[in-house]
């Protein structure tokens, strides 16, 4: 395992690392792995987090020069504010599940579906349609 340049570590440095190197290979862990994590655990926390939240406006900013209306827009923010967002708004995009996701999408999806007027007027047809024909088969003999 190297430390690195004789210049940059004088000899008390270099020793005391190789005593910090033996104790961890002594509880089994490999030092220049346990560096290596160390190193990346780093860079992690250095890494700028984006939430789902930035990354949504992001994404509308850039599209919204290509939908038809200007209404399309504000659609989909009215939409992701009253769904998404408080559910996985400030959750980092690099966190979000499967599940979450669909959990999300499918209370969404009901909603719009229940909202639809036609789909509204379809379930009443189909209900006073059921009832007349209950009504017709306690008429017969």
């Amino acid at each position: 395992m190297g430390l690195g340049s004789a210049v940059t570590f004088n000899l008390a440095q270099a020793r005391q690392a190789a005593l910090e190197a033996r104790k961890l290979q002594a509880v089994g862990i490999d030092p220049i792995e346990h560096r290596r994590s160390q190193r990346a655990q780093k860079r992690a926390r250095d890494i700028r987090v984006v939430t789902f939240r930035q990354e949504a406006e992001a994404y509308i900013n850039v599209h919204r020069s290509s939908w038809k209306n200007a209404k399309h827009a504000e659609q989909w923010r009215s939409t992701l504010e009253v769904y998404a967002y408080p559910v996985i708004g400030e959750v980092p995009v690099g966190e979000l599940i499967g599940l979450k996701n669909i959990v999300v999408l499918n209370d969404e999806a009901h909603h719009r579906y229940r909202e639809r007027p036609q789909v509204e007027e379809e379930k009443l047809k189909g209900e006073k349609k059921e009832e007349a024909e209950r009504n017709n088969e306690a008429a017969r003999p």
